[in-house]
């Protein structure tokens, strides 16, 4: 049974919704939102609202922290009409600045850490950590891809499909340095992922990485696509994990939850097709290893967390527009550092970046169909590395 409190929060999303769809009607009333001025591109502030009440996993914590903000310039939701709130959206600065602020601090502390897919700041055994966890991942699921059904190169047989893996991280492991998006990740979850779940021994685990095929690996990180759990029902598992059947005589039976997981494309412009494994359609299957029992499977909160990520992503055109600052940000290090550190044979600098750029922006910068200047843009960036041209950026 739903508690007052919550009943109540649940109408604070409905009229908040309301709110927020008047106000994108209304056109250019509340301000845009720019993350940078490295970088032209705004994000629509009504619609940025409007994606986290329908996309979190905790609307209701979502309202809640928005309803905080709006009392402190004398908005309050519940109290007054919807009419009251819009009118007062509409007249009054000191409350577009308070929403426009709220989606700001949302959009650089908790959107950009979770799109960062840096090694974590204070690792100092990532790399073993990785191994380690690219040889429990492919035990687990057969030695293959779950998605393309692409199996390892180095272990594939004659007649099977085969491509280069790579270890992915459902929630990037840097996040674990982050304590103010740790404690956003627990508001927008409601309280399902707490700051503990993402601490460094919690995050470097079996149940936050998958296997992917290299075609498709940084397209999941960049929340293109995802996979979506469906709780499917509480069974009863006995200890005899290899058997996965139920046995009402042992003593230490347990209830768990099993989820049915399936592909989720969520970008409209993909840049390739992925191509699932026949016949099993959009049904995704981990544990298919011989002693795949052994191994957790991905964690389904994470890949909810994940879904929802790329639902706000692909709804706000924030994930194309953090790519872009990504990029930008990129160019300016470059600049920088990259071509003016002692000790560093030019030519050999020169062709580094020559080649990195090629690789990032084939990789990165294809997020979606582009604006036809920022297209010609880049392709005039490529003939100018390809010639050499890297010293003159």
């Amino acid at each position: 049974m739903e508690t007052r409190n919550e009943v109540y929060l649940e109408f604070a999303v409905t009229r908040l919704k309301e709110i927020f769809r008047i106000m994108l009607s209304k056109g250019p009333v509340l301000p845009d939102l720019r993350i940078s001025n490295a970088i032209i591109s705004e994000m629509n502030t009504a619609l940025f609202v409007i994606a986290f009440l329908n996309w979190a996993i905790s609307p209701r914590s979502i309202a809640h922290d928005l309803m905080r903000v709006l009392a402190r310039v004398g908005i309050y939701v519940m109290d007054q009409t919807v009419d009251f709130v819009v009118d007062s959206l509409c007249r009054r600065r000191e409350a577009r600045d308070a929403v426009l602020l709220w989606a700001h601090f949302w959009c650089l502390n908790f959107l950009f850490p979770l799109m960062d897919r840096q090694t974590p700041k204070t690792e100092t055994d990532f790399s073993h950590k990785i191994r380690l966890l690219r040889y429990l991942a492919t035990q687990r699921d057969s030695n293959r891809c779950i998605v393309t059904g692409v199996h390892d190169i180095f272990s594939a047989g004659s007649l099977e499909p085969s491509g280069v893996l790579t270890p992915v991280h459902i929630i990037p492991a840097r996040i674990q340095d982050n304590q103010v998006a740790k404690h956003l990740i627990q508001i927008f979850t409601g309280g399902r992922i707490p700051p503990s779940r993402l601490s460094p021994e919690n995050i470097d685990t079996c149940d936050n990485i998958l296997m992917l095929s290299t075609s498709i690996s940084t397209t999941f990180e960049q929340y293109r696509w995802s996979i979506k759990p469906e709780l499917q029902r509480n069974i009863t598992f006995s200890d005899s994990a290899a058997s996965r059947s139920s046995n009402s005589n042992s003593n230490s039976n347990r209830n768990r939850n099993t989820y049915n997981y399936t592909l989720a494309k969520v970008s409209m412009h993909q840049v390739q097709p992925i191509h699932l494994i026949p016949p099993s359609h959009s049904q995704l299957h981990f544990s298919t290893g011989p002693e795949g029992h052994l191994f957790k499977d991905p964690d389904p909160i994470l890949f909810a967390l994940h879904f929802s990520l790329a639902q706000i992503l692909d709804a706000t055109q924030a994930g194309r527009i953090i790519l872009e600052l990504q990029h930008a940000e990129w160019r300016f290090l470059v600049r920088k550092r990259g071509l003016v550190e002692p000790g560093y044979d030019p030519a050999a600098v020169v062709v580094f970046v020559r080649n990195l750029s090629r690789d990032y922006m084939k990789r990165t910068l294809d997020w979606a169909v582009e604006p036809g200047e920022l297209v010609r843009g880049r392709d005039e960036e490529v003939q100018r590395l390809a010639a050499g041209g890297v010293l003159s950026m």
